[in-house]
């Protein structure tokens, strides 16, 4: 049979097949990959964009570290900026993007760069955000125990 019966078989069987291997009938012999790269594109046997997704988000951080000077510094406006991260590193990650073919996977890896370029700019580190929140809840907890309230 040459299509699998379900998506879930097609996953099986692509996580079974090793990075590379040959079939031989005596005479010939045929290399096969489970990756690799035509055009500039990434192919892999499931025919699916996760590979290429990668790839590209670990190029738009390289991208993103050669801009560090731009997007670091105090003396631009947000709007410079703004306007920096979609014209370089937003337009690398997302060209060609209209002919993918994204799972639930794909998407949030997608969302999970966006969300961390935008915490990268703005200067923002989570940890940082989450102890602002234990101080604003100790804050809140202290005033409600205040007897002039």
């Amino acid at each position: 049979m040459f299509f699998p019966a379900s998506i879930s078989q097609a996953k099986e069987e692509h996580d079974n097949v090793p990075q590379s291997f040959m079939i031989s009938n005596g005479e010939n012999t045929i290399h096969f990959t489970r990756t690799f790269k035509y055009l500039g594109s990434l192919i892999n046997m499931a025919l699916n964009e996760d590979d290429k997704i990668l790839h590209r988000i670990r190029n738009t951080w390289n991208q993103m570290g050669m801009m560090r000077q731009l997007l670091k510094c105090r003396d631009i406006c947000m709007e410079v900026k703004y306007w920096a991260y979609v014209a370089g590193p937003l337009n690398t990650i997302l060209w060609g993007s209209e002919s993918w073919n994204l799972t639930k996977t794909s998407r949030n890896k997608l969302n999970v760069f966006h969300h961390s370029a935008i915490h990268y700019i703005l200067g923002v580190r989570m940890k940082r955000v989450q102890e602002e929140e234990k101080i604003q809840q100790r804050q809140q907890k202290d005033l409600s125990q205040h007897p002039n309230n």
